[in-house]
Parts: C-alpha cells; sequence; structure tokens
C-alpha cells in the first residue's frame, strides 16, 4: 500500500530537518511513493530493494516522474538482498522498512538493515498502527539499548529509530519479554 500525501509530507521535512541523511534504503519498493519522497528531498540516489515488481507499479511510477537515474533498484527477497548488502560493506544514513507486516519479517530485516545503519542514523517503521509492527517496536524498547525509539508519529503512523552505538553489547543469553 502506497504511503499518502501526508505521510510523504512528513517524510519530505524529516529527511530535509536531518541534512546529514545521504544514503538511503527502501526495504520495499511498492508504488515508489516513498522512494520517490526521499529522492525529492535528497536529491541523491536511492537504493531500493522489492520482490513484488510482477506489477512494476513502483518502477512505472518512478520512470514517470523521471527519478529512474537516481534509482538503484534491488529485486529479490529483502532478507537474502540485505544480506548481500551486509556483505558488501554497505551502510545507510536512513532506511525506510516497509517490506511487510510480518513480524519476523520485521526481526529478519531490522537484523540487516541495523547492522547497516550509521551511527546517528535513522530506521523509520511506517504502519505503527498494525499490531505486529506495535510489538515490534516493544521488542526493540525493551531489548535494544542500540537503538533509542525516538517518536512514534500517530498521524504519518512510522516510528523513528535512531541509531546511538555501533556495537550491540547484549550477553547472548539478554532478553525481555515484550
Amino acid at each position: 500500500m502506497a504511503i499518502d500525501i501526508k505521510v510523504a509530507t512528513w517524510l519530505y521535512k524529516f529527511i530535509k530537518s536531518h541534512p546529514s541523511i545521504q544514503r538511503t534504503l527502501d526495504v520495499g519498493l511498492g508504488e515508489g511513493a516513498s522512494a520517490m519522497t526521499i529522492m525529492l528531498a535528497t536529491g541523491l540516489k536511492h537504493t531500493a530493494i522489492d520482490s513484488l515488481q510482477f506489477t512494476k507499479a513502483g518502477l512505472t511510477n518512478i520512470a514517470r516522474f523521471g527519478f529512474a537515474e537516481q534509482l538503484e533498484i534491488l529485486a529479490g527477497l529483502s532478507s537474502l538482498v540485505l544480506a548481500e548488502l551486509r556483505q558488501s560493506s554497505r551502510v545507510f544514513d536512513l532506511s525506510f522498512l516497509d517490506a511487510g507486516g510480518r513480524i519476523d519479517d520485521l526481526f529478519v530485516d531490522f537484523h540487516f538493515v541495523s547492522a547497516m545503519t550509521t551511527i546517528g542514523g535513522f530506521i523509520l517503521i511506517p504502519d505503527n498502527d498494525r499490531p505486529t509492527v506495535l510489538k515490534f517496536i516493544n521488542y526493540l524498547q525493551t531489548n535494544r539499548p542500540d537503538f533509542q525509539v525516538l517518536q512514534d508519529h500517530k498521524i504519518s503512523r512510522i516510528t523513528v529509530v535512531q541509531k546511538l552505538s555501533q556495537e550491540d553489547l547484549r550477553h547472548w543469553g539478554d532478553f525481555h519479554d515484550f
């Protein structure tokens, strides 16, 4: 489902208010609205992962609005593509984590994206009104001291998570119920 104009406006303003955001990743291209908003806000090349481009809606929209040259599209399951990106030592200042609402997908995608996020960088998690996303946000707040949940935006339905440190210093057995 595409982001609406309220979410796109919020996303644009968020990026513009953080000029350090240069390297960006979109996990889940969909109809291309978040990718185009990110490219418009930064004016820079943007990387997007999508396994659902059988309709080609996102790529069609991006080409129609003149953003095709700015987009690096990586087709495939996010878990597999993210593993390859991590192996290639890519880093990102902002990731829009919207590949799906299943909690297991959120855990896997966040695992890889978190390792590629710069210190001080952001991971934006949309659809924070969905039960699985809310549960995942609870996990982050109780189990990931290397990240801080900054804001839960009700209007945009986006949760902003910021990386505080490079290392995940949890002991292998650390766990807090969420």
